[in-house]
C-alpha cells in the first residue's frame, strides 16, 4: 500500500513538471525583455539629454546674466530716487528763512545724506558682488561678449559710485563743520531786533562769533574736491560776512553813542524790526538802529549769496547733472539690454522628449507576456 501511494505521488510530479518548467521560461524571457528594454530606454533618454543639455546650460545662463543686469540696474534707479527726495527737502527747509528752523534743517539734511550714502553703498556693493560673480563664472563660448560687456557695466557702475560716495561723503564732512547753527545762510535772529535790547543783540553777535571762528576752523581742515571749490567758497564767505557783521554791530552797540542829527527814514524792513522806544526824544539815532541798518545792507549783500549756497546743494542732487554723470553707465547698459533681448529672441526652445507613437504601441504587448501561468 506504501508502494502504491509513493507511485502515485511520483506520478502527480511529473505530470506538473512540464507546467512549472513553462512558467520559469517565460519569466526568465520576460525579465529578460524588461531588462533590456529599461536598458534601451535609459540610454535613449541619456542621449536626448546630452543633445539638449548645452541649450539647458545656455538658457540657465542667459537668465542669470539677465538677473544681475536688472538688478543692478534697479539699483542705480533707487539711487536716483533717494536723490530726488533729498533735493525736495533741501528746497522746502531752505523757503523757511528763520533761524529757529535752522536746527531742524540740519537733523534733516544729515540724515537724507546719510541715508543717500547708504544707499550708494548698497548699489556699489551690488555691482562689486555682479562683476565679481559673473566674472568667475564658466560660461558658453556664444556669450562671452555680452559677459565682458556685462563685466564692463559692473566696472563703469562701481566707479560711478565710488565718485557720488565722495561728493556726498565731502557734503557730510561739510555740514558737520559749520553745525546746526549755520545750516541757513542767515545773518541774524529777527526776533531779537523787535525788543531792541542791546545786551541780548551783543550777546547773541559775541556768541554767533565764536561760534563763525570754530566754524571757520573746522572748514579749513577740509579739502574739497574740484566740483566742490565753489560751494566750499561760498560757505566760507557767508561766514565771513557773518562775522564781519557781527564785529561791527557788537562795536556799534558797545562804542558808539547817540548821534545829532535828523532821523533816517526807516525802510518798512526796519520799522517793523525796531520800535519806537530806540529813538531818543530829541531826533538822534540810536546805537541799535544804526546797528539794525547795517544788518539791513548786509542782508542785500546776502540774498545773493543765500541763493548761491542752495543753487550749490541742489547742484548736488540735481536730476539732469546726476544723468549726465550716469550717461556713460546708461550708456552701455542699453546697449546690454538690447543685447540680452536679442539672445532671447534668438535662442532656441527646449522640447521635452516625447516617447514615438510606436514604441507606445508596443507597451500593450507587454501586459501579455505570461508572467505566471494557473496552476
Amino acid at each position: 500500500m506504501l508502494v502504491q501511494a509513493y507511485k502515485q505521488y511520483k506520478d502527480f510530479l511529473d505530470s506538473r513538471r512540464p507546467r512549472f518548467y513553462f512558467i520559469k521560461k517565460s519569466a526568465a524571457i520576460t525579465f529578460t525583455i524588461l531588462f533590456v528594454a529599461l536598458g534601451a530606454i535609459s540610454a535613449f533618454v541619456y542621449y536626448q539629454y546630452n543633445k539638449i543639455e548645452p541649450q539647458i546650460i545656455e538658457a540657465q545662463y542667459l537668465d542669470n546674466l539677465n538677473g544681475s543686469f536688472n538688478t543692478g540696474k534697479q539699483s542705480l534707479e533707487d539711487v536716483l530716487t533717494t536723490f530726488k527726495i533729498a533735493g525736495a527737502k533741501i528746497t522746502l527747509v531752505d523757503n523757511l528763512k528763520e533761524s529757529s528752523n535752522s536746527a531742524s534743517g540740519y537733523s534733516i539734511s544729515l540724515d537724507d545724506i546719510d541715508k543717500t550714502i547708504s544707499k550708494i553703498d548698497a548699489a556699489r556693493e551690488i555691482f562689486q558682488d555682479q562683476k565679481n560673480q559673473i566674472a568667475s563664472t564658466n560660461i558658453p563660448l556664444k556669450f562671452h561678449e555680452t559677459q565682458n560687456q556685462l563685466v564692463l557695466y559692473f566696472g563703469s557702475g562701481t566707479t560711478l559710485l565710488s565718485d557720488l560716495k565722495t561728493e556726498h561723503r565731502f557734503d557730510r564732512e561739510t555740514l558737520l563743520a559749520l553745525g546746526p547753527n549755520f545750516y541757513l545762510p542767515i545773518l541774524s535772529d529777527k526776533s531779537l531786533w523787535h525788543v531792541g535790547n542791546e545786551q541780548k543783540i551783543i550777546s547773541y553777535y559775541q556768541n554767533t562769533k565764536s561760534n563763525v571762528n570754530e566754524a571757520l576752523t573746522n572748514l579749513s581742515r577740509l579739502t574739497p574736491p574740484e566740483e566742490f571749490r565753489n560751494y566750499y567758497t561760498l560757505q566760507t564767505s557767508y561766514l565771513e560776512l557773518l562775522g564781519k557783521v557781527s564785529d561791527d554791530i557788537i562795536n556799534i552797540l558797545k562804542n558808539a553813542s547817540p548821534s545829532p542829527g535828523p532821523t533816517p527814514s526807516p525802510s518798512p524792513q526796519t520799522e517793523a524790526a525796531v520800535t519806537d522806544t530806540t529813538t531818543n526824544p530829541n531826533g538822534q539815532v540810536t546805537a541799535v538802529e544804526k546797528a539794525y541798518q547795517l544788518l539791513v545792507d548786509a542782508d542785500k549783500k546776502n540774498e545773493k549769496l543765500a541763493q548761491d549756497l542752495l543753487n550749490e546743494k541742489l547742484n548736488l542732487f540735481d536730476r539732469k547733472r546726476n544723468l549726465d554723470k550716469f550717461a556713460q553707465v546708461n550708456l552701455i547698459g542699453n546697449s546690454l539690454n538690447d543685447k540680452i533681448a536679442q539672445l532671447y529672441s534668438t535662442q532656441p526652445q527646449i522640447n521635452s522628449y516625447q516617447m514615438p507613437a510606436g514604441l507606445l504601441k508596443l507597451l500593450p504587448l507587454y501586459k501579455r507576456l505570461p508572467l505566471f501561468g494557473k496552476i
